[in-house]
């Protein structure tokens, strides 16, 4: 009755008003105000707090996590009970530097250690050396070898009028365009090196989310996934049904002249066949935050689904870290973004921590929501206030 209804709506506006004054200093954070305490902090965006980089790691360009310095190589220590995977940085010493991706030290070559000046144009010819005429024609175009792209220009840039077309060995972290034989283009992570057939394929240890959630059918790996490589140790043994967490069902779906049907289910659902592995997996390997942050928005999109595998992988996680209760509030585990809200309304109704009055008139009459906004795939996008988005009509 109306009654009832009218004391259940208070109930629901105390909750949120007390929800919101126990978040309001939280989204005073920003990365701006973060970055201000000092060079050695970033905002963490799980929790929504400035935190500080600690031994050999300096904050990341967007100031959002904390990377290995210069000299230093990654590791991370597994998932324990009381906290996720820590990122762990260790100095390359005795002449040794990291590689790109920071996962290995070695020496610099007797060329770039040299204390005499190098000649590009020496550089170049000592690349092409093992570059060779085009391998054969086929139907009047010239084609290379696996690996090799076509370039009309010799050693010395000038065009090769004199040796013809040449072919010149891409980099081992690119592949040829298929689109266009005379470039060549990065691998989809930086793992992976181009194999005997010209693809880029991850190394011993990983394996291609792609692959992963193609399953049995390998010719989908081009149309699913994100081509990244994943801890295969972390995957190992679990299984990735395509059929299973790219569906999606929608309960009472209305058609454009208003007939209802009770439910439509997608097969392969874009966002899920696209993201799921990978965030699977870098969750659980990494504490990735967009990874992490990517499945909480899958598991939104099911309506917070408890059957569908997102929402089960998120609760399975989670499961792992004992600290739940980040910023004071339950349910909001450690290095995971908040998705179940797990106190009750009692819980929320008699808490004394506000600290702000509001009234139904005047100047605290006014709820200031800001909103703490994300891609889908989990990047990070920043705070942005309610009434400063697009409004519906």
């Amino acid at each position: 009755d109306l009654h009832s209804n009218l004391n259940m709506l208070k109930e629901l506006l105390a909750v949120l008003l007390c929800l919101m004054s126990s978040v309001a200093d939280i989204q005073k954070t920003s990365v701006s105000t973060c970055a201000s305490q000092g060079s050695s902090y970033y905002y963490d965006v799980p929790s929504l707090t400035c935190s500080q980089c600690t031994t050999n790691q300096i904050p990341s360009i967007d100031k959002q996590q904390c990377v290995c310095s210069a000299n230093a190589i990654a590791s991370y220590t597994s998932w324990t009970a009381s906290s996720g995977p820590s990122l762990q940085c260790t100095v390359c010493t005795g002449g040794t530097f990291p590689t790109k991706v920071q996962q290995t030290c070695i020496a610099c070559g007797t060329t770039a250690s040299s204390t005499t000046s190098l000649n590009l144009s020496a550089a170049i010819i000592s690349a092409t050396c093992i570059a060779y005429g085009p391998s054969s024609v086929v139907s009047g175009v010239c084609t290379c070898p696996v690996g090799y792209i076509l370039t009309d220009f010799n050693a010395t840039g000038a065009l090769a009028n004199n040796e013809g077309k040449l072919c010149l060995l891409c980099p081992f972290n690119t592949y040829v365009d298929s689109t266009n034989p005379y470039r060549c283009m990065p691998c989809s992570d930086e793992k992976m090196r181009r194999d005997s057939t010209g693809r880029c394929s991850c190394p011993s240890g990983y394996v291609e989310d792609s692959v992963l959630a193609a399953g049995s059918s390998a010719s989908d790996a081009s149309l699913v996934g994100i081509h990244v490589c994943v801890d295969q140790s972390v995957v190992q043994g679990q299984s990735f049904a395509l059929g299973s967490f790219a569906q999606q069902k929608y309960y009472d779906v209305v058609d454009a002249g208003g007939a209802i049907t009770s439910s439509v289910v997608v097969d392969r659902s874009l966002p899920f066949a696209a993201y799921y592995v990978a965030s699977v997996a870098r969750c659980k390997a990494t504490r990735h935050t967009p990874s992490c942050q990517a499945l909480a928005n899958l598991c939104a999109l099911t309506l917070f689904s408890s059957d569908h595998p997102t929402c089960q992988a998120y609760q399975d996680i989670t499961k792992t870290v004992l600290q739940s209760s980040i910023n004071g509030f339950k349910g909001w585990y450690l290095a995971m973004p908040w998705l179940f809200y797990e106190q009750t309304t009692q819980e929320v109704l008699f808490a004394t921590g506000i600290n702000r009055g509001v009234a139904l008139s005047g100047g605290n009459s006014m709820l200031n929501l800001t909103l703490t906004t994300y891609a889908l795939n989990g990047t990070y996008l920043g705070q942005q206030a309610w009434l400063q988005l697009p409004q519906q009509t």
